[in-house]
């Protein structure tokens, strides 16, 4: 990804609980997607990192919400294709294994081929040097 753009355009999912008014439920959404957004930027600011939500939390001083939101930011960004879940594994802050993220490259993404892509390129669109005339 060569922009943000895909960050800008990203909007937080937050679960609606019925113990919550609507206006409530509003500002829970303007924080998650603030939160999401500065973690999709940091990840994007280090493209070659992996980063466990622990080490999130011990390392980047703009984080000042629940480790919960963090994990929470991580998955919603990671169904958003903009985080990779990696195999890659560290101690958490509570002693367990956890999983690492990293930013999603080009090359994560899949491209299914056209047709002139596995065949060729037909020779009425050969344009180049030695195309038949």
């Amino acid at each position: 990804m060569e922009s943000t753009k895909q960050i800008d355009n990203h909007k937080a999912t937050v679960h609606k609980t019925d113990h919550y008014t609507q206006e409530q439920l509003e500002e829970l959404q303007e924080k998650a997607d603030g939160q999401e957004k500065d973690l999709a930027r940091y990840f994007w600011k280090h493209p070659f990192g992996r980063f466990s939500p622990s080490q999130l939390h011990r390392n980047c001083e703009f984080i000042d919400w629940p480790l919960t939101s963090t994990r929470r930011a991580l998955t919603n960004l990671t169904n958003d294709d903009i985080l990779v879940k990696t195999e890659y594994t560290v101690e958490g802050k509570y002693g367990r294994d956890e999983h690492q993220w990293r930013w999603k490259r080009p090359a994560d993404f899949k491209v299914e081929p056209k047709q002139g892509d596995m065949f060729g390129t037909p020779k009425s669109q050969n344009k180049g040097p030695y195309a038949e005339v």
